[in-house]
Order: C-alpha cells, then structure tokens, then sequence
C-alpha cells in the first residue's frame, strides 16, 4: 500500500498524471528516458522485456521501475500498441537546469491501436480502423474511421438485426479498436462475437457524456447534404470524432470522406463467406499467403494496395459499374506499353493519404514532405498517361487528378533536397527561402566572430 503523503514530490506529480490516464500505460519523461512506475512498470517489464528495477519513492519499499530511451520511444509504444495497450506519453515541458522546483510536466500525446500514425507501426495496403457501436432508440448505429487516411463509413440497422447486420461489418474491416456505448445488454454479444473469431480488437465501454452533443459535433465536420443520409449513424460517428480528437490531442478535420456501407451498391460479404473463400485471409493461419488478394495485388501504390482490398472485400453488384470497370482493365491489359508505362510511373508516388494525416497531425518529417513532393512531380505524368485512354473510367480518373502546382513549388523552393532527419534540430528549409532564417543562421555560426567583435569595441 503506498502511503502518498510520504511520497517525494516527482512521484507524487507522476500518480496525478496517471489518475487522468489510469487505462493507459504511461511514458514518464525524467531525463533522456521515459520511465514507467508501479504497475505500468511491471506491465511494460514483462511485455517489452525491460529490466525492472527500483526508485526510492518516499516510502520504505522502492517503486517498481523501468524505462526506455527517448529517442527510440516510438519503437517501444509500437510494441504495445500492437498488443493492444494504449499508451500515454507525458514530457517534460521546460528545461529541467532551469526549472524552480519539480519539472512541468504534461501529457502530449495519447496512442491506441485505432489511432497510431507512426509510419512503420501499420500495414501499408491495409486500413487501421476504428469503430463504434451504439444504441438510440430501436436503431443501432456503426461508424469505422481510419485517421490515417481521414475516412469514415457508417451503417444502421435495427437492434433486433445487431448480429446478423454489424457483426459481419467488424469481420469486413477488422477495427483494431472499438468502442462501443448505450447497448445495455446487447455489449455482451459484441465481445463473445470478436472472441468467437478469433480477432485482436481492444474493446472499450465508452461512457458517454450528457452536457457534449455528438450529433452536432458530425455538423461542425461535414456538410448539411453529406450528413443527411447518415444522420440516424450521427450519434456514433460523434462519439469517435471526440474519442479522436481527445486522443490525438488535435483536430480531426482531415476526416472529411464520409461514405455509407452501400448495400444497394456492393455485396457485404458474411463473416464465414470471408474466411472460406479465403479472400484476404487464408483459413490455415488467417494470413494474406495464398489468398485471392495475394494472386491479384500487383499495385504499385500502397493507396492502390488498400483500394484493391476493399474492392474484394465488397463486390460491385450494378452491371452498368462492373461492366465500366471491366472496360478499363481490358483496355489496360490490350495496350501493354501504356500499362508497363503507367505502372512504373505510379510506383515512384508514396502514401499522399498518410503522409497528409501526418502534416494535420503536427507529426510529418521531413522525409514525408520529401515524399509529397516526389510523388506530386510525377503527377502530371499519370494525367498525360490516363488522358490517351478511351475507357470511361480511365477518362474519369484523369479528369479527377489535381496537380497541386502551388504546393509543389513551394515545398521546391522551401524544402532541402536532402534535408535533416528530424525537424527539431533543423537543416530541412533551403537557404535563400527566408531571409529571417538565414540571418539566424548567420548569427549562429559566427556567433564566436560576434561576440570578439562586441568585445572589441
């Protein structure tokens, strides 16, 4: 039992810190480390295989401690992200050499399997979604999003139709985090469901709260036209924008696609239809080897890759739309120099949804903006390739291809060609870019050359 009014005044701002994350593993910055304590510490032991030590505390017994290096925090928070923890990162907000007194310290960062951006901690050609099931009235609603990519898709049924309508949805995109809020005694099925298949999924009973309004919250992000349709889902979608948003610590506005999971449009495949015909998963180890996804991914694109997923994943069923779609693939495989061309110019493009998420975000690096800027010089090509097309679509897809000749030529001037790894310790803007920058760069380097000379005088 520990005894808080013995303990030292850092420990005492690490337990405030944690009762306002106490279902979150807490990264505690003290120093070029972060630090974990008491329970968080024997968690984080046993799953990152970390020494666990001791730390005087103020009382007779050490604190259970471990910890990990700062700089290569991310790996470390990836670990336990993929095994379902959410992890809360607290930093230390002024410098300790000149602070009065204990450390100011804040939580800066929350991560949870349904919303990590960290580039390598997610699949490329796979969506991370986030779900949430919710009740009101005799409807139940579900809302997917993937921050990483800024879409949302909702769907709605009847609590009676629960089972048989949203459960095969959570088979479809296999949320890696769900919440879920007022469903009474229906919750219990949703976790014996996720068991039952065998799916890593962490759960949370959302409590809602009475003073925030999560409809309005859909109508400070989309359009009056594009939330009409889905304004029996808005209770759920609200909860996930301000799950997000408080998680993230930043605004969501790059959640701006907001589609319906069409059943009029595409086939929703059943849970056991997935798994049996082996579409993306194979039924030996529920890997992708051996799947049609495997046999048909030949994308050059990880945007592509993720397109083609849920293509297999939802059928088409209008004739007029499978029949266009076919008209393009046919031209395609005809006109061989304009296909090997079209793919060898697509492979230099990286991931534009992710890396946009990740400037919205205020994580971008300055290889992302290196990135965007590759891939934005190469779209004129595509345009030039697609416009000789005779099929429709690809007619359609030409026609839907923004250049972004003014972003492109800003991050030419702006953006070094091979700048800094890291954005805090500079080297990424040109020189010549901003005269104010130079002059501080001058100053900086001359400094010793400045300071003679005042003595001088």
């Amino acid at each position: 039992m520990v005894d808080s009014t013995k303990l030292t005044p850092m420990m005492k701002q690490y337990l405030e810190v944690k009762e306002r994350c106490r279902d979150k593993l807490l990264f505690f910055r003290l120093g070029d480390f972060y630090e974990m304590f008491f329970d968080d510490a024997l968690t984080a032991s046993r799953e990152l295989d970390l020494t666990l030590t001791g730390r005087a505390g103020g009382n007779k017994e050490k604190v259970p401690m471990c910890g990990v290096p700062f700089h290569s925090a991310d790996t470390y928070i990836e670990r336990l992200v993929h095994k379902g923890y959410k992890v809360a990162i607290c930093e230390q907000m002024e410098d300790p050499k000149a602070a009065k007194g204990i450390v100011k310290r804040e939580i800066i960062r929350i991560v949870t399997p349904g919303t990590i951006t960290l580039e390598h901690a997610i699949a490329s050609k796979k969506n991370n979604y986030i779900a949430c099931i919710s009740g009101k009235d005799d409807d139940v609603s579900a809302a997917f999003i993937d921050v990483t990519t800024g879409e949302c898709l909702w769907a709605v049924c009847l609590l009676t139709e629960m089972e048989d309508r949203l459960f095969d949805l959570l088979a479809v995109y296999e949320p890696s985090e769900l919440l879920y809020a007022k469903l009474d005694g229906a919750a219990a099925g949703i976790e014996k469901y996720l068991a039952s298949r065998g799916m890593q999924c962490t759960v949370t009973a959302y409590e809602t709260d009475a003073a925030v309004d999560y409809e309005g919250k859909c109508d400070a992000y989309f359009a009056p036209e594009i939330m009409a349709p889905a304004r029996k889902a808005a209770q759920s979608i609200g909860i996930l924008l301000t799950y997000v948003s408080e998680v993230m610590q930043s605004s969501v506005s790059h959640v701006t696609s907001l589609q319906p999971i069409d059943r009029e449009r595409h086939l929703v495949l059943d849970a056991s239809s997935l798994r049996h015909l082996e579409i993306t998963q194979n039924v030996r180890d529920g890997k992708r080897q051996g799947t049609l996804l495997s046999v048909l991914d030949k994308t050059e694109t990880a945007m592509g890759g993720r397109l083609l997923r849920k293509w297999l994943e939802a059928p088409l069923l209008r004739i007029q739309e499978i029949t266009a779609r076919q008209d393009g693939v046919e031209e395609l495989v005809q006109r061989e120099m304009m296909r090997q061309e079209l793919g060898s110019t697509l492979l230099r493009i990286y991931d534009f949804e992710r890396i946009l998420t990740r400037i919205e975000t205020g994580t971008v690096s300055p290889k992302d903006l290196v990135a965007l800027r590759e891939s934005l010089s190469v779209l004129p090509a595509v345009k030039c390739i697609l416009a000789q097309a005779g099929a429709a679509v690809l007619k359609k897809a030409e026609q839907k291809i923004d250049e972004h000749r003014a972003v492109y030529d800003l991050l030419c001037r702006a953006v070094k060609e091979e700048p800094g790894a890291v954005i805090r310790n500079g080297g990424v803007i040109r020189e010549g870019y901003s005269d104010e920058l130079d002059e501080i760069r001058h100053i900086a380097a001359n400094s010793h050359a400045y300071l003679q000379e005042m003595e001088e005088r």
